[in-house]
């Protein structure tokens, strides 16, 4: 079995991430991974998570542990650049240029959902509607925002500002469409 790891994985990711399978079960719990793989699923080569260990343990040195929450987890995707398609597989985003847009959606999908929210408002520039949003009124899956409508933001439940709410309902959107 490890030949063969050996043969298709000449650096030998595969065998890395068995030997540091303990940081990177603490690194997906720092993430706020909802759905804990099983080890073989990283070291296949043809499973997203192979790709994803490859990029953080390239990003952090191979020391995966040193990812401290979901924003880092995904800022270190981003920085891995994909070098040829190889690295994407079939029914990902192949136009992705790093690991994080090849693989969003199956990352999203594994993140917690709360969590998830927490972080798109922090990209989208609308980190101060966390409590409000999120923790007072519940709306705390992306599925929730999809059915949200400009007044709704905008009242004082909420209280958007007209152009945030039109910002935030167009990232809606565009993550849904992805």
């Amino acid at each position: 079995f490890f030949s063969a790891i050996m043969a298709a994985d000449p650096k030998g990711y595969g065998q890395q991430i068995k030997d540091n399978w303990s940081d990177y079960v603490q690194m997906f719990k720092n993430s706020n991974w909802v759905n804990k793989p099983e080890q073989k699923e990283c070291t296949d080569e043809n499973h997203p998570y192979y790709f994803i260990l490859k990029a953080i343990n390239t990003q952090t040195k191979s020391k995966p542990a040193q990812v401290r929450n979901q924003k880092n987890f995904m800022d270190i995707l981003k920085k891995e650049v994909i070098n040829n398609n190889n690295e994407i597989l079939d029914g990902y985003n192949q136009k992705g240029t790093n690991i994080y847009e090849a693989y969003e959606t199956f990352i999203h999908n594994n993140l917690s959902k709360k969590a998830l929210c927490v972080q798109l408002l922090d990209d989208w520039g609308l980190k101060g509607y966390c409590k409000k949003l999120v923790e007072e009124e519940g709306y705390d899956t992306i599925d929730l925002w999809n059915d949200m409508e400009e007044d709704e933001l905008i009242s004082e439940d909420i209280g958007f500002k007209k152009q945030e709410a039109q910002q935030f309902l167009a990232k809606v959107k565009e993550y849904m469409a992805q």
